[in-house]
């Protein structure tokens, strides 16, 4: 029964399930948002703000890998992994502040990962870039307490998808 505002780089996956969930939700909505850019980001708080007044509860569940070793990975690769892991966290925390601030309480929710507690060979940048949004999340949640925020940090461990199809490790 809650008002739900879906956001993602691959829209047409997301209209697809606006159409499955329309008749148990009251209100659903998809909005193109590529996370790694921060005027993206920003588009989309005030596209969600303007179609739903307000937003009360915020999930931020992006990730992206690459299985090469951190140490000869181009900087470009390393930089994506990063804006997407742990940056789209901050942009999204600054675009969703005013809007959070005029609420009774609000909630941001980031997902970030287990592989955050040590690099995994292969997974170093990935490790590496859930570990920082993992002390980013933390250190929010107590300066965002004063402010009604709460932050809560979700660590999944292996989930399969397509991003996780491609391990060559037993999950």
């Amino acid at each position: 029964g809650a008002n739900l505002a879906l956001a993602s780089r691959s829209k047409d996956l997301l209209d697809k399930l606006v159409n499955e969930l329309s008749s148990s939700t009251n209100k659903i909505c998809a909005y193109y948002c590529d996370v790694s850019d921060k005027t993206s980001v920003t588009e989309c708080v005030k596209k969600v703000t303007k179609d739903f007044e307000t937003i009360d509860i915020a999930i931020l569940n992006s990730g992206v890998t690459l299985r090469s070793h951190s140490s000869i990975t181009k900087s470009d690769i390393a930089e994506n992994i990063f804006k997407v892991n742990t940056l789209s966290i901050h942009y999204f925390t600054e675009a969703l502040l005013p809007v959070f601030k005029n609420n009774k309480q609000s909630f941001l929710i980031g997902v970030t990962s287990l592989a955050d507690v040590r690099g995994f060979p292969g997974s170093g940048l990935y490790s590496a870039s859930k570990a920082a949004a993992s002390t980013l999340l933390e250190c929010m949640r107590i300066e965002l307490k004063k402010l009604n925020i709460k932050v809560l940090i979700v660590k999944p461990g292996f989930v399969k998808t397509p991003m996780t199809d491609k391990n060559e490790f037993l999950m």
